[in-house]
Parts: C-alpha cells; structure tokens; sequence
C-alpha cells in the first residue's frame, strides 16, 4: 500500500495547480481525492487495488501528456479555434464573473423589449 501512496503523491507533485480556478482545478481535486482515499498515509488499505493502478495510470499519462506527445498535431488549437493558452486565460474565474455581471445578451434584451411592447 506504501508504494502506491508514494506514487500519488508523486503525481500530485507533478500536477499543476491553477490558482486562477479555486474550486474548479483538476489538481487541487485530485490532491483532495488522494487526501480522502489515503486517510492513513502509507497504512492505508485500497479497496480494489487493480481499479486504483488504472486510475493512476491514467492520470499518469494526463500528466505527463502521454498522448499529446506521442500523436503529434500540426495545429494546436481545439474546437473554438483558439490556441490552449488563451482558453486557459477565458476560463480563470475571474473573467467567468465579469462576463456573469453583464447584463443580459442581445437575444434576451429583444425578447424583453417585445414583451414590454406587447404589454
């Protein structure tokens, strides 16, 4: 059990922390994760220890970026066009707010403006 605490522990130390996503970054949930199921440290017992070496296989390989580097892309942009690090900067939480603050979105201030007219 110790050297799969270990093992976490070290992926943990791998992952990266987002400091611009409290309470929506991967890693810190994962640290969170590791903190709960390893309540004992290195005497902890894992329930089913073939589930537990394929989920540290897996985020093994999102941390190291096993796939990414082995299936070489000519572009690096995703689905929106942009490149990973501007979507990176649109999604901290505080650009979440601000773009929550505004008011609403043309659609909906047409659909107010034909409600109030009707009335």
């Amino acid at each position: 059990m110790a050297t799969r605490y270990k093992k976490f522990l070290q992926l943990c130390e791998m992952w990266p922390v987002d400091a611009g996503k409290p309470g929506r970054d991967l890693g810190a949930y994962i640290r969170q994760q590791v903190g709960e199921s390893f309540k004992l440290g290195e005497a902890s017992a894992v329930p089913d220890p073939v589930k537990c070496d394929a989920y540290y296989a897996s985020l093994r390989r999102l941390a190291t970026n096993y796939h990414g580097s082995k299936f070489h892309r000519a572009r690096v942009t995703g689905a929106t066009g942009l490149p990973a690090e501007k979507v990176s900067a649109i999604m901290t939480t505080n650009i979440i707010e601000m773009a929550n603050e505004k008011g609403p979105g043309i659609f909906k201030r047409a659909v107010n403006f034909v409600l109030r007219r009707d009335q």
